[in-house]
């Protein structure tokens, strides 16, 4: 008779982006399902745009992880898609609670599996009722490496060196895709670009968020990190410039609308400011963000500004219905608004 292994936990749960999926991930798996009958992988930045910090979807981000894992323990993973909230933890936090109770129930005992690296791991403590299991961090492996490998120095030994003998054909056919060579020049600006920034702790941006008639007006840039991505009006305060001058300001220079502050205030709604880390790969960027409501039916007439592809009235519905067309957290911070807009 052979003897049934018994388990710690009922289920495990691993949180990640996974941009790629490595050999340290694989290792977690199978600690996960050493000690649990199921795990639950949760992938993050559901729907976001592609950028340097995360290249692939999430349906792209599950087939690597399906292709780098056995049969066998497929048959005990299921798949979660989550959106970031950058500025709502809580919706977040109960957003995975909920989704893994829809997957497994109320009534099991659960392991959230990760490893604390450093304070971005500090989730991994925010689920009081599951049980933290510490995976180590395995050969030291970095996505982040990897990443940098892959991008740039694809030429080198060891490009493949910490990726799953499933995952490598996949990463091969991704290189002959459009999204790769559009992904690979925005490291390569990335590379240049940071070699003659100044070393600033941070800076701030002031950006707009105009509305009009069920219409919002959005901005693509020609800068190559947010080119073809909707942004907001955005412009850095002069000296002794306040945040309504530098907000009008920008929306005059991006999209033409001339806008008095005294004006603008007739407009406004609320404010907000928002410290999303990876907004710009380049620097610590914190964005102090308006809202305002212009009483002008039809929308006003915009024009291009001279660094802007394009100035765009959005539908509010179809904002919703494009959030990965959106740059960085701007769609995060869009949703912060609309929340009690």
């Amino acid at each position: 008779m052979v003897k049934q292994k018994s388990f710690k936990f009922d289920v495990a749960v691993f949180i990640g982006r996974f941009q790629p999926f490595h050999k340290g991930h694989v290792n977690s798996v199978r600690i996960a399902l050493q000690s649990a009958q199921q795990l639950i992988i949760i992938l993050g930045s559901y729907r976001m745009s592609a950028s340097i910090r995360g290249p692939w979807a999430a349906e792209e981000r599950i087939a690597m992880i399906q292709s780098a894992l056995s049969p066998a323990q497929l048959k005990k993973i299921q798949f979660i898609c989550i959106r970031d909230r950058l500025y709502n933890e809580d919706i977040w936090k109960s957003n995975i609670i909920n989704e893994v109770e829809k997957k497994v129930g109320s009534d099991k005992s659960i392991a959230i599996i990760g490893h604390e690296k450093d304070s971005s791991s500090y989730y991994l403590r925010l689920f009081p009722n599951w049980k933290f299991m510490e995976t180590g961090n395995y050969m030291g492996i970095n996505a982040t490496d990897i990443r940098m490998n892959y991008f740039l120095r694809d030429k080198t030994v060891a490009l493949y060196e910490h990726i799953p003998e499933g995952v490598i054909p996949y990463l091969k056919k991704f290189k002959r895709t459009e999204d790769y060579k559009i992904l690979k020049a925005k490291f390569n600006a990335y590379e240049s670009l940071k070699l003659h920034m100044k070393k600033e702790p941070e800076k701030t941006v002031c950006n707009a968020i105009i509305a009009c008639g069920g219409y919002f007006l959005f901005v693509k840039r020609k800068e190559i990190f947010s080119q073809n991505l909707y942004s907001l009006p955005e412009a850095t305060p002069k000296t002794n410039e306040s945040y309504f001058e530098c907000v009008a300001r920008a929306l005059l220079e991006e999209t033409g609308l001339r806008i008095s502050p005294e004006k603008l205030r007739q407009y406004y709604k609320k404010e907000g400011t928002f410290d999303y880390a990876g907004r710009n790969p380049l620097e610590k960027t914190i964005s102090h963000t308006f809202l305002f409501e212009l009483n002008d039916v039809p929308y006003p007439k915009v024009t291009a500004g001279k660094n802007i592809a394009k100035v765009e009235w959005v539908l509010y519905d179809d904002i919703y219905l494009n959030e990965n067309c959106f740059y960085s957290d701007f769609f995060q911070i869009i949703q912060w608004f609309l929340r009690s807009y």
